[in-house]
């Protein structure tokens, strides 16, 4: 619903059903942060509470927020907070998290496989963690091993693992988790995720972007895996994108790889988090826009407009100033950080 004393259409559903109307007289604030892997998403509900009349949730309330129609938040509410200020007023501040951290996701769990891939590892953990449905990239469900040890690790923390080794995503949504693959623009289902448009003098708020930035961008990858046929350590390298031949510098990996697959695996992995951290910056815009998603900036300048990654996303509504989107950008493409035009 439309709300007169707001500039922008939101919705707020706690325990499956839509609280918006009931809420509306109170609600100063909603703010919704999406991380792009590492750490969960996070939503912040702010109500002016001077007479008390809402109802405390519960750590555990099933939440979700839309706005203008999309629901950009699904998760648990965990931390209420009541704030009595200076001037005597006072808030009540609910927060959500898209993992339950009452669940089983943080139990250590323990046990082993043979010849199988990823996807059977990370199905029977979410399996013994209660996790419904364990959405995998198609490139990382058929990496195929030996030998799979899971040592008294959460499917928190294994998740996090894989995604740093094959520099991934993973992350949590109520009772669905992902293993992404970064830098590909795709779900983990194999659908593309939406592109957004940051035009300036239409929905571009403002801009602050670096889009070349060489600091932690190497030209090929190499690491070291144990042939256990001959007993020797070897060596396999990668190249990075095709342009990153203007960097010299090769990042030598420190972690002794299992096989020349798994070596592979990770070289590769490494590149793409290389390409990543060729430019950065964040963008603001009308809300619309989500972790890994493609944002094509437009009208900014030659060498700045182009394709970006989109990283950590930030929603935020309040009634006076209504509703616009944060995001940090990286990788940028499409012309982004070239400027060919003759020196003057």
């Amino acid at each position: 619903m439309t709300n007169d004393n707001w500039k922008v259409d939101w919705k707020v559903f706690v325990g499956g059903k839509d609280r918006s109307s009931v809420m509306h007289p109170y609600l100063l604030s909603v703010g919704v942060t999406l991380m792009d892997g590492g750490s969960a998403d996070k939503c912040r509900l702010s109500f002016n509470d001077a007479i008390g009349e809402i109802k405390l949730p519960q750590p555990g309330d099933p939440i979700q927020i839309a706005v203008r129609g999309k629901i950009v938040f699904s998760g648990i509410s965990d931390e209420p907070e009541f704030i009595i200020n200076k001037n005597g007023g006072s808030l009540l501040s609910v927060s959500g998290s898209s993992v339950d951290m009452t669940s089983a996701v943080k139990k250590p769990l323990s046990f082993h496989m043979d010849d199988a891939t990823l996807g059977d590892v990370m199905r029977k953990a979410a399996d013994l963690a209660g996790i419904r449905n364990m959405r995998i990239d198609p490139a990382f469900d058929q990496i195929r091993r030996d030998y799979w040890l899971v040592n008294r690790q959460s499917l928190m923390s294994l998740g996090d693992r894989f995604a740093r080794e094959l520099a991934g995503t993973f992350k949590f949504a109520g009772d669905e988790a992902a293993l992404a693959k970064r830098g590909t623009g795709l779900a983990p289902s194999g659908l593309l995720l939406p592109t957004v448009v940051a035009e300036r003098g239409k929905n571009l708020k403002s801009a602050r972007v670096k889009p070349l930035s060489l600091r932690r961008v190497f030209g090929s990858t190499k690491v070291t895996w144990f042939d256990q046929k001959t007993g020797q350590h070897r060596e396999v390298e990668e190249q990075g994108e095709a342009d990153a031949g203007d960097v010299d510098a090769v990042n030598v990996t420190r972690l002794l790889a299992a096989s020349e697959d798994q070596a592979r695996e990770q070289a590769s992995a490494r590149n793409r988090e290389s390409a990543q951290n060729r430019g950065s910056g964040r963008i603001t815009i009308d809300p619309n826009a989500q972790p890994e998603g493609l944002c094509v900036l437009k009208g900014a300048r030659v060498g700045v407009d182009g394709n970006y990654r989109i990283g950590q996303v930030d929603h935020t509504g309040s009634k006076p100033s209504g509703s616009i989107t944060q995001m940090s950008v990286r990788h940028p493409q499409g012309g982004a950080g070239k400027d060919t035009r003759p020196t003057r």
